[in-house]
């Protein structure tokens, strides 16, 4: 029993600290849009549609019209331990809490409204890995979209 404990602390360690911060899904700020969304950190636990380096960057989502920009948003205010922390009319900053330790993901995106292209990025606030979650939670909102006829590939 004491084997195990000890491993699983380790593993705490190892991902990146037990952070419990939660965010309010009552609480939206809104301010100026960004122009444009951060590179990711050098570590592996962030992807971006505009990063410089390959194996963090993941394809944009491109809107077939402008109600793409709003089923994006209804969608994310369904997902569970996801909240909606600042918007305006062209940008969404949400975050997202695991379900186990309850780890906070940032998730930005940043819509072009003149090309409908939707910037996009997720990342780990704490850790260094994050084993794909950022990616798979891009892709599956991306699979959502197109399932609804909302986006191009």
């Amino acid at each position: 029993m004491g084997n195990r404990i000890v491993v699983v602390l380790l593993l705490l360690v190892i991902v990146g600290g037990c952070s419990r911060a939660r965010a309010d899904k009552n609480k939206v700020v809104f301010e100026k849009s960004p122009e444009a969304l951060e590179q990711c950190p050098s570590s592996p636990n962030c992807v971006f549609s505009g990063d410089r380096v390959p194996a963090r960057r993941i394809a944009p989502l491109r809107l077939k019209s402008k109600e793409g920009w709003n089923e994006l948003r209804g969608y994310l205010i369904e997902l569970p331990r996801t909240a909606i922390v600042r918007e305006t009319p062209t940008y969404i900053h949400a975050t997202v809490s695991s379900r186990m330790f309850g780890f906070v993901d940032d998730l930005e995106f940043l819509v072009h409204p003149d090309i409908l292209q939707v910037d996009v990025r997720s990342s780990s606030r704490t850790g260094y890995w994050d084993f794909g979650a950022n990616r798979r939670r891009v892709e599956k909102i991306r699979t959502w979209l197109y399932d609804r006829g909302s986006i191009r590939e």
